[in-house]
């Protein structure tokens, strides 16, 4: 029972990073290439593709930050900064780093 719990909380550990990572890069392409290039070039096309891509991996790492706390891997406080945090580019790889590395 035990080693089942320690083998869902590594593999949520390791998902939650790879989320963390992907939402951190795709806020990133949003803000300093997407936008830029449909305000500057007229290139709306950009932000068409990666808003939804943004929004995807967003939902994604929310989904696993909830899956966590159903775990009790986690405490809702960890779930209420990292979703105030999310917003700003590279708050979810800070807090990843800082809170979830250390599932329980």
């Amino acid at each position: 029972m035990k080693n089942d719990r320690l083998k869902l909380i590594s593999a949520l550990q390791f998902n939650i990073r790879i989320a963390a990572v992907a939402e951190g890069i795709s806020l990133l392409v949003l803000l300093f290439v997407a936008v830029p290039l449909k305000r500057f070039a007229g290139f709306e096309i950009a932000t068409t593709i990666a808003g939804p891509c943004h929004g995807f991996c967003l939902v994604i790492y929310l989904v696993l930050l909830v899956e966590a706390i159903a775990a009790e891997a986690i405490s809702a406080l960890v779930l209420l900064l990292a979703v105030v945090v999310a917003p700003i580019p590279f708050a979810t790889l800070i807090v990843e780093r800082k809170f979830l590395s250390q599932l329980h």
